[in-house]
């Protein structure tokens, strides 16, 4: 049985959302991910040094608002990585990696679309062959799983506040296609508005 812990890495920073990307650059000289942070040190990127030096060499001043769209997904290091490969979120890591959290919901690693293919490739897996673009079907919220389960779970980051929007497997289908959720944001300050994608 083969769960998150073995396949994840811990080759990355916490960087915060105001960084810029020479600061983030700085700090990522030794590391191959970073992962950004808000005000409430809830995650809402996870970034690349490739991502940075081109943002460097494009010389822009602010890291997050020109980040390309990303979604964060979230999962427990104890689960188990069928689970991840029978969730119909896991379509989502063709565009993204995996943020691993503790008992505690500290990150402690990553968990990247290679990582996963290489458990598939591996013959670990029972869907050995399936590729991660197909529509995998899944529940995660039946299963047993040895451990601290926690189901793969997907935020997206709205560009105009910064929320972080939980979102389901339908509604990930829906930003896939359309811009037209409304973000949802708590905040009574905070106008409706709808979930705002980067530029």
């Amino acid at each position: 049985m083969s769960f998150v812990n073995d396949y994840m890495s811990r080759d990355f920073k916490i960087l915060r959302d105001d960084f810029s990307p020479q600061n983030a650059m700085a700090l990522l000289t030794e590391s191959s991910f970073g992962v950004i942070e808000n005000a409430d040190q809830q995650a809402i990127c996870v970034v690349t040094i490739s991502e940075i030096k081109a943002a460097i060499a494009q010389g822009k001043p602010d890291l997050m608002p020109d980040l390309p769209d990303k979604y964060i997904l979230e999962v427990g290091q104890d689960v188990e990585m069928q689970a991840v490969v029978d969730s119909p979120l896991l379509t989502t890591l063709v565009k993204t990696n995996a943020l691993v959290t503790n008992g505690a919901n500290d990150i402690v690693g990553v968990l990247t679309k290679a990582e996963i293919q290489q458990f598939v490739n591996g013959g670990k897996s029972h869907e050995k062959g399936v590729t991660l673009e197909a529509n995998l079907n899944g529940n995660l919220g039946g299963a047993e799983l040895a451990g601290d389960f926690r189901p793969l779970m997907a935020y997206y980051i709205c560009r105009e506040c910064r929320y972080r929007n939980a979102l389901d497997a339908e509604q990930v289908q829906v930003i896939n296609s359309t811009t037209n959720l409304p973000c949802q944001n708590p905040d009574p300050a905070v106008q409706p508005h709808v979930l705002k994608r980067s530029r």
